[in-house]
């Protein structure tokens, strides 16, 4: 994690996936205590009057100059998904321990009228986050809803409607919230990592195609809990767990294997990048005495068919293969966060292991909340076809982990 910039009479932007959180004062004893986080999205394009006079008016209300970062999005979900308000916030809040006023400026619409809002646990979090620090929520249009109105007055903060006054009312009612949001991602080929056009990807009676990159989206998906499906000619069809909220692009990638002859397995590895991170993500197998597969090592019996790194724009999948001479043992699948962005960049990536065998796919393995550069993800006994998940988050040396290597 980035120190944060004491330059120039402000702190730095500090960037939590794709939202950002700065922390503004001018130079005042006391304006170091005021946090301003602000909505950038698509729905805010034509706010720029109406933000303008909010931060005015703050500028008079805290006595500060408020540095405007460009941030997307404020959706409210306890499992911190990458772009959050709760992960952006609780970050911030971190690296600014004497932050006493929040401010939180946005339309409070994704496609109006979705509001920023997901779960209770969520709405509890963002209580525990902001502790005993006041809660002022400002609205350019939408009123916030019911939930975020009482966090707001139960802090000693208040809902600021659009001429930056405070509102009136209690806020709109969830039921107000939209049922339908969207799910976007990327299907690759398992060998090169290239996108795979055409791929057919369905979620429940939705479907579409994906583009000549093999980028694809689905909208109008109920909101709730889904299997998204993606079949692409004689390839292996793959599938994923999706949760579908109002006011967020859920997203997945996915890679599709050829089929496979028996005894032979291949375990593919995806997972999320937010401005290019976690970048390079590595699959490690570990075996019986030294066996140990991975960029910068070969082993009888197995191969890494698909390095991220050796493709350009490093897309975010690996693919190992377990041919049927593979010696008979138990290996230890790992997935190393090479680089190492941020201790939990494994857990925030949503990396997800899936091992495909000759009957198509055998288990789905998805990364667990914690911190650690190496995720222990399963053992494997390819010749009984015996698998056991051990899901934990591990810090230790292995060759090939925490230092660059040439060429890597």
């Amino acid at each position: 994690m980035p120190k944060p910039s004491r330059a120039l009479g402000f702190t730095g932007g500090v960037v939590v996936g794709t939202v950002a959180a700065v922390s503004v004062f001018s130079g005042g004893a006391g304006s170091r205590n005021v946090l301003a986080m602000v909505d950038t999205s698509a729905s805010m394009r034509d706010m720029g009057g109406r933000l303008a006079k909010h931060l005015e008016l703050l500028q008079q209300r805290e006595g500060v100059s408020p540095t405007v970062v460009r941030t997307v999005g404020f959706g409210i979900r306890s499992d911190r998904r990458l772009g959050s308000l709760l992960e952006s916030l609780e970050t911030a809040v971190q690296l600014n321990p004497s932050v006493r006023r929040i401010y939180v400026f946005s339309d409070f619409s994704c496609e109006s009228p979705s509001y920023d809002i997901d779960d209770a646990p969520g709405l509890a979090q963002l209580r525990e986050i902001t502790g005993s620090r006041q809660l002022f929520i400002g609205s350019m249009r939408d009123p916030p809803l019911v939930e975020l109105v009482k966090i707001a007055r139960d802090s000693g903060g208040e809902w600021l409607d659009q001429d930056g006054k405070p509102g009136k009312g209690s806020g709109l009612p969830a039921e107000n919230r939209t049922k339908t949001g969207t799910v976007a991602g990327t299907v690759m080929n398992a060998e090169t990592g290239l996108g795979l056009g055409g791929a057919t990807v369905s979620v429940d009676s939705a479907s579409n195609m994906s583009d000549n990159r093999g980028n694809f989206r689905i909208s109008g998906v109920p909101t709730g809990s889904h299997k998204l499906s993606v079949q692409s000619g004689d390839l292996v069809p793959a599938s994923a767990d999706v949760e579908i909220g109002p006011c967020y692009v859920s997203t997945v990638n996915l890679s599709l294997t050829n089929k496979l002859l028996q005894g032979e397995i291949e375990i593919t590895l995806n997972w999320m990048q937010v401005n290019g991170k976690p970048d390079d993500l590595d699959i490690h197998l570990l075996g019986p005495g030294k066996f140990h597969l991975y960029y910068g090592r070969r082993e009888a019996g197995a191969n890494l068919k698909l390095d991220n790194i050796k493709v350009p724009g490093h897309p975010p999948a690996e693919t190992i293969y377990l041919s049927p001479q593979l010696a008979s043992s138990t290996y230890t699948v790992d997935i190393c966060d090479f680089i190492g962005e941020s201790q939990d960049g494994i857990a925030r990536s949503r990396a997800t292991v899936r091992v495909v065998g000759a009957e198509g796919l055998r288990g789905t393995y998805e990364a667990p909340p914690g911190t650690g550069r190496h995720w222990r993800v399963l053992t494997i006994d390819p010749t009984s076809g015996k698998f056991e998940p051990i899901g934990r988050y591990v810090d230790e040396t292995l060759d090939g982990c925490f230092q660059k290597q040439p060429g890597h």
